[in-house]
């Protein structure tokens, strides 16, 4: 069974180690630093927009992932897919919480190539009602080929802060698809 959740993400680097913050404002034409903490948030929009396009990593960051199950007994595995493949799988960490609060550790196994773990059932408890995975992904090698198209995606939301019209599949799509990994659904 495919487990589905949510997740958060911790970024150990700004994103400001792939877009300084002298060029995000010369490429969006401000000479002072007065949004500066506005535009550092376009840039995080930017970088996790071109992340979910391109299923790739473009930031240094921790990735915890939670899941929460309403039945309390399974009798089969259950799987967990990666928004980003894991740098190393020994790096990733899985612990189950149970009805009274006890959070445990459980070992997995993570099939070459894939971007999924098994959590095998005899290894959670009986009363389990979440689980909660942590790990570090691998930051994509060619993320510098991409920022034009972070910094295009950031004029583009600096651009459309008001209220309006959405913006048609612009340019930014173009530069990313030659970057683009496709997953299975």
């Amino acid at each position: 069974m495919l487990l589905t959740g949510t997740s958060t993400e911790t970024f150990t680097d700004s994103c400001c180690d792939l877009v300084t913050w002298e060029t995000l404002k010369s490429h969006l034409r401000r000479n002072d630093d007065a949004d500066k903490s506005l535009l550092l948030i376009y840039l995080c929009g930017a970088v996790s927009y071109c992340e979910q396009y391109l299923n790739r990593c473009l930031a240094y960051k921790v990735v915890k992932m939670y899941y929460q199950y309403e039945c309390t007994k399974t009798y089969y595995d259950l799987q967990v897919r990666f928004p980003f493949d894991p740098s190393d799988t020994s790096g990733i960490t899985v612990s189950v919480t149970d009805a009274d609060g006890a959070e445990t550790t459980v070992s997995v196994t993570q099939p070459i190539g894939t971007d999924i773990i098994r959590v095998y059932q005899s290894d959670l408890p009986d009363d389990w009602i979440m689980i909660t995975v942590e790990y570090t992904p691998a930051v994509y090698e060619l993320r510098n080929a991409v920022v034009p198209a972070i910094l295009m995606k950031c004029g583009e939301i600096d651009t459309n802060r008001e209220d309006g019209p959405t913006p048609k599949i612009s340019s930014i799509n173009s530069i990313l698809n030659k970057h683009r990994v496709k997953r299975h659904a």
